[in-house]
């Protein structure tokens, strides 16, 4: 688990809110929400919270310690955003906030968290389906243990040195092919250096790469191990050494539209490691009329335009260039400045950093 570095172990509410300006709250512009005021006072108690949960137990203890205070607070502001900010919970923010807990919390359990993922190409939703990009990867970590859903049958009929040599290397070649494969299956358009891709390539990617067509040709991933394909849709691509599309140009942004009402009705709950959260929305029948919230409608639109074809040019970008990344001829992109959503997922990158590190573990 990627490890937080803390410059000083006592955490005071002050110094984990005066980093960020009035309106800035967490990932969010607290004045996009419908409960603004509603939001900035839950981050406060939820940020209090996680400085008497360091200060009372984490004195001389490890980072663990930390990560685990923080693993709470990450629960409790994605309440507080599912509360005050429901018109948001398809965003690139909400998808941030959601995604923290993969940053924080031991053996994270994603598809417990609501509007996680969102539905593709939702009103307002985040251009790139993040929240997929990282419930794939985490999916294809956990299925290198057993080699995809048959693997472990597989071993028992292999018989010789070379069969069993084969099927090993076929499985490391589909761990690698199914985390690399995400993000241009998930998100063709968006810049896969935002999202960490270069990270997991330089990470995952050896020697034996090249020779991976072989093995998943003996063993292809899906059909005969048993790997979800990438994004869970199964009519994705496990890519092929020299196949990997070339990354796309756009960073995030949110699409045009917006959620009028909770998604969820006016209370819903969630369970986290058999905690149970029950989550009661703010001003059900409210819209957000600050000028923040119709900037983000009308820079949504061109997020719209590439969120949009996120999910459908899979098959026009094969071919592309694997020398030392996995963005191919994919540049930096530029932000829509109306846009109030991130350029970057700046808690992905880590995250996956620590997760290809624990396919190398593995491996």
């Amino acid at each position: 688990m990627f490890s937080l570095s803390p410059s000083s172990l006592l955490y005071t509410a002050a110094l984990t809110t005066a980093a960020v300006s009035a309106a800035q709250i967490g990932y969010f512009n607290s004045e996009s929400c419908v409960d603004p005021s509603g939001l900035e006072q839950c981050y406060a108690e939820a940020d209090a919270m996680l400085a008497d949960c360091v200060n009372e137990n984490c004195k001389g203890k490890n980072i663990d310690c930390i990560n685990i205070c923080h693993c709470i607070n990450t629960e409790d502001k994605i309440n507080c955003a599912g509360g005050h900010c429901w018109n948001q919970v398809y965003s690139c923010e909400y998808q941030q906030t959601a995604g923290d807990i993969a940053t924080y919390c031991m053996d994270p359990d994603l598809e417990s968290i609501p509007f996680f993922p969102p539905p593709d190409n939702a009103p307002g939703s985040c251009s790139c389906n993040v929240a997929k990009v990282l419930v794939s990867l985490y999916r294809t970590s956990a299925e290198t243990n057993t080699c995809g859903a048959n693997g472990e049958e597989i071993t028992g009929q292999l018989t010789s040195i070379d069969d069993i040599d084969n099927f090993s290397r076929a499985c490391i070649c589909c761990s690698q092919s199914g985390m690399l494969s995400a993000f241009s299956q998930i998100c063709p358009n968006t810049d896969p250096s935002l999202l960490g891709a270069n990270e997991i390539y330089q990470s995952l990617v050896d020697d034996n790469w090249p020779m991976c067509a072989t093995y998943m040709g003996e063993y292809p991933c899906s059909s005969k191990l048993g790997y979800t394909p990438p994004g869970g849709n199964d009519s994705a691509v496990f890519y092929e050494p020299g196949e990997l599309p070339p990354g796309g140009t756009a960073t995030t942004s949110n699409i045009a539209g917006s959620i009028t009402s909770p998604v969820s009705g006016a209370t819903y709950s969630w369970t986290y490691k058999n905690i149970e959260h029950i989550v009661t929305v703010a001003s059900a029948d409210s819209q957000p009329t600050n000028a923040a919230s119709t900037n983000e409608e009308e820079g949504g639109k061109e997020g719209g335009k590439e969120g949009g074809k996120e999910g459908g040019n899979e098959g026009d970008n094969k071919g592309g260039d694997e020398s030392g990344d996995a963005s191919g001829g994919g540049g930096a992109g530029t932000e829509d400045k109306k846009n109030m959503a991130p350029s970057d997922m700046p808690r992905l990158l880590p995250t996956v950093c620590g997760l290809s590190l624990l396919l190398i573990t593995f491996l």
